[in-house]
């Protein structure tokens, strides 16, 4: 009969030790929930910081290529007026050395 009382008790004692272990496992882990929320919720809020620069130089970056262009494209007009002006120039060359070379032509015949 002392030893059914034993392990009565012993068994007992084990339900109160699994249950004890049971509620600090599940504090633990509420625990570990909310430092999940609260570190998940200050990650959201560095995202959200990150996000709002990127958009800010994506802006700068856009204004900065659109002036970037438009130096290129007064670039390139201005080059392809400058190679207009000596293919005019050239050829009013050409014009004039083929009129003295037909005027030279003439005299010797």
């Amino acid at each position: 009969m002392i030893e059914a009382e034993v392990v009565s008790k012993v068994l007992g004692m084990v339900r109160d030790s699994k249950s004890r272990i049971s509620e600090k496992i599940d504090h633990h882990d509420q625990n570990n929930e909310l430092r999940v929320n609260s570190q998940s919720s200050t990650f959201l809020g560095e995202v959200k910081t990150l996000n709002q620069m990127v958009k800010e130089r994506h802006i700068l970056l856009v204004q900065d290529v659109k002036k970037v262009r438009e130096d290129i494209n007064l670039q390139i007009r201005e080059l392809r007026e400058d190679t207009h002006r000596e293919i005019v120039s050239v050829q009013q060359d050409y014009v004039s050395l083929n009129q003295k070379v037909n005027i030279i032509c003439d005299a010797l015949t």
